[in-house]
């Protein structure tokens, strides 16, 4: 269990590494993640408000 463990971890720190890497040579990819989370969020909002 213990290795097990361990080997999630070591693969979730590369996975982090290599996004990091990533997105420090693409900055524009967290922009357009970043307005769509804000248009996703805006959608839902509408959504909700229009229920009511």
């Amino acid at each position: 269990m213990k290795k097990m463990l361990m080997k999630i971890a070591a693969l979730a720190g590369g996975a982090g590494v290599v996004g990091y890497m990533y997105f420090k040579k693409h900055p524009e990819k967290i922009e357009m993640m970043k307005c769509a989370a804000k248009d996703a969020s805006r959608t839902i909002y509408n959504k909700l408000d229009e229920e009511q």
